[in-house]
């Protein structure tokens, strides 16, 4: 995945119904005001890290129509190639919902290996700068002890080993 910096916003406009061409220029404004430094990767997410932490944010509509809302959705790879054990599954049925911004949960790739995710959702139609700015750094502070006290655990990669 490429990564590169995004100096000046993409497109100014406030986010609204179906355009999700305005609500990346929202985004990238957003952000840009909570961060030093965004990226944006070569499939267009935005992403900000915070020590092994990788933060990707991404614009999309909620369905097929052009009356559907958007939503933008906020993720961390917590962990990549976590062995597949009951006590994985355990912990993560157990304390998913024990953040107030982000979800635990488990991804199983076609070659068996296992990846624990940090998840959050916000409505993208309406999305101020306090919302997503809070939300996004919550979630980063969060992961970046979360991960490490995970791998200690269950053992994995780190997304920025150090």
């Amino acid at each position: 995945m490429d990564l590169l910096y995004l100096p000046t916003p993409l497109i100014e406009g406030d986010a609204s119904v179906g355009n999700l061409d305005q609500l990346r220029g929202t985004i990238q404004r957003h952000l840009q005001s909570v961060f030093n430094q965004i990226t944006i990767d070569s499939d267009g997410d935005f992403s900000a890290q915070l020590g092994s932490s990788r933060l990707f944010i991404r614009p999309e509509t909620a369905g097929s129509d052009d009356d559907a809302p958007t939503i933008v959705s906020l993720w961390v790879i917590l962990l990549r190639n976590v062995a597949d054990s009951p006590e994985l599954y355990e912990h993560i049925a157990f304390h998913a919902d024990d953040y107030r911004f982000g979800h635990l949960s488990l991804h199983r790739a076609d070659d068996g290996s296992v990846t624990v995710l940090f998840t959050h959702q916000l409505l993208g139609d309406y999305l101020d700068e306090a919302e997503l700015g809070f939300a996004a750094t919550a979630m980063l502070h969060t992961a970046d002890g979360l991960d490490d006290k995970l791998q200690a655990q269950f053992g994995g990669t780190l997304f920025h080993e150090r």
